[in-house]
């Protein structure tokens, strides 16, 4: 009975339960409303054409025109995702992006090669030095000036993502292709100032785009043409080329761009990096932890020519690439990766993955608010306007380095008159570059004797040139080494080094710049060396200033170029007018003679310097009130809690105004180890005003360890 009665309640429960549960109202699995991202919404064919950028150029303003067909279904019918503009007229190209954009229905990516700004290609715009030159300024503060103007000129173009910096360690001289747009051939100089460029440009909402992956720079081969082996191991590739774009990374850099090149230290199969999974997913996506875009080089280039177009851009994909750079033909490109995906041999998660990136970034950009579009008119206020040249030629002409001045023929040339110029190049086309030097030179010296050689030059030659020059009383020799695509070299032709020779062998003056490359087969016959790390006007013309005029030359190696002329060593030559004989400072002294006789302290010290010239070096007073010991230049005074007022401050503020730092700057640019914990937000504002949250003092000594009692 008892059994009974308990099976009877727990069928009333449960019934009770069915009857309150009817009450409920069901949504069936059908009636629930998925929220899908736009992107989702997209066909596979619109999908893979996301990942597409081509090269936009020619006439797109007239309906029957090959371009014009031809972008305009790329864009509006396939759907691709953005474009790269190169040369072409300044306001020209900009119409063009400006019509492209109007024909997308989702906004395009626009990208463009602005290693050393807008100037670069167009006319009109900024034309900013090498990076190489750049870091030979010794101020990472202008790469990041160079990287704001660089943004807000590509902004107001039309541009919004900057495959910039070049991040590759020039660690080869020999190097035809990286050379001068490296920033030099340490990782260290390399990370500060390539994330100082990242920093300017990402500031104004461009993409930065660092490459290229995972380093081109040891290596004398050029992707352009043939694909390139680069050595090492693992072990090699940690120490050299990883660490600027590890930093990078760290530094929150938008896009990663991989090269063509093989590392067989960092992936045995010798597949390219473009087309590696373990160097793409494993490297740069698990180990260095990038969940940002990863644009493959140029598809276009001679590198990859022994594997079929589409099926090159197929295993770029497979490997992990968000976006095909120029594939030599979109259409067969897009059905490529279609095919992979419908046969299972690509997912559809994967494309997935790049297409949510890209969708992303273009909100990220503001591209589906502002659409691209952008008014010539106040563009062309902000592209290339006084301020940033200005900007520009004061970086170029604190670029300018002597490698070597060894009779001070710098500080002479005022002194000689009957003056040459010999100008070398590799071809005709390569004077152009030249012309700011010889239409200085010309003003300066009319009756000035030109020789121009565009070609090898044979014994006989030679003898010819030297013959020229035996009178004169001093030559000026201009080198152009151009590093470019497709030309495969780094340095002056054999004959020209022989022609050097021959010429300090017969003991006639002169003095060589390169613009270029800097590195020449030897040093050993050439007195005066001076280096302008390229061949833009910039450049040339800081180059002829810096010979021509009073302007001083304060630039720094940042290569090493041999066992003598290493990076960081720099030769200053100072024009300006002897400062110490004109200089009054007789009223500043007697205020510290006051001081001293109304014991507001007992002694000093005084040190004035200008330019490394000491102007006053002198102490003043005693040690103590009983006067029992002078001051003397040797006096070391015990600065103490004052140290950061008299030291540290003066000397921070003097570099901020030279623009050698700047007071935001992180504290690991200069200590890269200093980065955990938070500690890679600190700056050095944060230091100088106690907001660093760092422990105010620290008792290292007392940590000290194996101590020889005996001292």
């Amino acid at each position: 009975m008892k059994d009974n009665q308990i099976t009877l309640s727990k069928l009333i429960i449960i019934f009770l339960c069915l009857l309150i549960s009817g009450c409920q109202t069901f949504i069936s699995k059908e009636e629930i409303e998925i929220v899908e991202d736009p992107w989702q919404k997209l066909s596979l064919d619109k999908k893979i054409a996301q990942m597409i950028m081509f090269r936009l150029k020619g006439d797109i303003t007239n309906e029957t025109t090959f371009e014009y067909k031809k972008f305009h279904r790329w864009i509006n019918e396939l759907g691709i995702g953005g474009a790269v503009v190169y040369g072409g007229g300044l306001e020209e190209t900009f119409n063009r992006i400006q019509i492209a954009q109007s024909w997308s229905e989702t906004p395009l990516f626009i990208a463009a090669d602005y290693e050393r700004g807008l100037g670069q290609w167009y006319d009109g715009a900024t034309l900013f030095p090498t990076n190489m030159a750049v870091a030979a300024t010794g101020r990472n503060v202008l790469a990041y000036e160079q990287g704001v103007i660089t943004a807000k000129e590509a902004k107001a173009f039309g541009v919004n993502m900057i495959f910039a910096p070049v991040m590759d360690v020039n660690n080869n001289p020999d190097n035809p292709i990286i050379n001068f747009r490296s920033y030099g051939d340490d990782p260290r100089l390399v990370s500060i100032f390539g994330n100082s460029f990242i920093r300017g440009i990402q500031e104004q909402n461009v993409y930065a785009c660092v490459k290229h992956f995972p380093g081109h720079g040891n290596t004398s081969t050029d992707s352009h043409t043939r694909l390139p082996v680069i050595p090492g191991n693992r072990r090699d590739f940690s120490k050299i080329e990883l660490p600027p774009f590890k930093s990078s990374i760290k530094n929150g850099v938008k896009m990663v761009m991989t090269a063509h090149v093989i590392t067989p230290g960092i992936d045995r199969s010798k597949k390219p990096a473009t087309l590696s999974s373990v160097i793409t997913n494993r490297l740069l996506r698990k180990k260095l932890k990038f969940d940002g875009l990863v644009v493959t080089d140029a598809m276009e280039m001679g590198a990859l020519n022994n594997i079929k177009s589409s099926e090159a851009c197929v295993r770029a994909v497979e490997a992990g690439a968000d976006i095909i750079l120029l594939p030599l033909d979109v259409d067969s490109t897009i059905h490529a990766i279609k095919e992979a995906v419908l046969s299972g041999r690509i997912s559809e998660e994967r494309i997935d993955e790049s297409v949510e990136r890209i969708w992303l970034a273009k909100e990220e950009m503001n591209l589906f608010s502002d659409k691209g579009k952008r008014d010539w008119q106040k563009s062309n206020l902000i592209i290339g306007n006084p301020k940033h040249l200005n900007i520009a030629s004061k970086m170029a002409q604190l670029s300018i380095t002597v490698v070597k001045d060894k009779n001070d023929l710098l500080n002479k040339i005022s002194d000689y008159k009957n003056i040459a110029h010999l100008s070398i190049t590799e071809d005709k086309n390569s004077q152009r570059y030249l012309l700011p030097m010889k239409n200085q030179l010309n003003s300066s010296y009319p009756d000035l004797m030109e020789i121009i050689i565009t070609e090898k030059v044979n014994d006989k030659k030679i003898n010819e040139i030297v013959d020229k020059l035996k009178n004169v009383d001093l030559a000026f020799i201009s080198i152009v080494v151009r590093i470019r695509m497709n030309k495969g070299i780094a340095t002056i032709d054999p004959s020209y080094a022989e022609l050097l020779k021959k010429l300090h062998k017969k003991g006639i003056q002169f003095i060589v710049t390169s613009f270029g490359s800097p590195y020449l087969p030897d040093y050993e016959y050439i007195d005066t060396y001076i280096a302008a790390f390229g061949y833009g006007s910039v450049l040339v013309k800081a180059a002829a200033n810096a010979l021509l005029t009073n302007n001083n030359i304060t630039g720094r190696l940042p290569v090493d170029l041999n066992n003598q002329f290493i990076r960081g060593s720099q030769v200053l030559v100072y024009r300006e007018e002897s400062i110490i004989d004109n200089l009054d400072i007789s009223y500043s002294l007697s205020v510290i003679d006051s001081a001293i006789e109304a014991k507001v302290f007992p002694g000093a010290q005084v040190y004035i310097s200008k330019n490394g010239n000491t102007i006053i070096s002198k102490g003043f007073g005693y040690h103590t009130y009983h006067k029992s010991k002078e001051v003397t230049t040797k006096t070391i005074f015990d600065l103490a809690s004052i140290t950061k007022v008299v030291s540290a401050t003066p000397i921070i503020m003097k570099l901020v105004n030279d623009k050698e730092i700047y007071l935001d700057q992180p504290i690991n640019d200069f200590f890269p180890g200093f980065h955990q914990s938070g500690k890679d937000t600190i700056t050095i504002r944060h230091l100088l005003i106690h907001e660093s949250g760092l422990s105010a003092y620290h008792r290292y000594f007392l940590e000290s360890k194996n101590i020889d009692d005996k001292h």
